[in-house]
């Protein structure tokens, strides 16, 4: 089931059933088995959204699973040791993927990953729609415009990511 954000957040936000996305992300960028376990996902989002463009947001080493798949239009690469510094080129390179992100003009943004790191990209895609999970961490669900009740982490992830889909 996907929630609404609380009232407190003070957001308008339409119900996911009305949603006509042309230009949809999906975040998920690291760990090999949590993008193999979030394939299925993909495949949900295609079937909901046959005419948008779907792309993920992916750890550049592992792009190249998903790249040529066929279900995704777009692999965006992710060097995830940008976010491990805080010097000037780090800095300068979050901001470079957070203005290129922005561009995209995603209608959709699909956090799987449940992080702050994940959020921050989600926000910075500028979208007015943002899905996340309910056991997202670090504060990440603050960002989230709706959240959908995955159940706990003894729940398959597959389990748990369908519950956006």
């Amino acid at each position: 089931m996907i929630q609404s954000t609380p009232p407190q957040a003070r957001l308008e936000v339409a119900p996911l059933a009305t949603i006509r996305a042309r230009r949809i992300c999906l975040i998920k960028p690291s760990a090999l088995g949590d993008i193999v376990q979030s394939l299925p996902i993909v495949h949900a989002i295609r079937y909901r959204f046959p005419s948008a463009s779907i792309a993920w947001i992916i750890n550049d080493q592992l792009a190249p699973l998903i790249d040529g798949h066929g279900i995704v239009d777009q692999v965006i690469p992710f060097e995830r040791n940008r976010f491990h510094s805080i010097d000037a080129k780090s800095r300068q390179g979050i901001r470079q993927l957070a203005q290129s992100l922005a561009k995209y003009r995603f209608d959709l943004v699909i956090d799987l990953q449940g992080l702050l790191r994940s959020a921050m990209l989600g926000l910075a895609t500028k979208a007015p729609i943002r899905i996340g999970l309910a056991s997202a961490r670090e504060g990440a669900n603050y960002t989230y415009t709706h959240i959908a009740q995955d159940g706990t982490f003894e729940t398959n992830a597959v389990d748990r990511y369908w519950s956006v889909a």
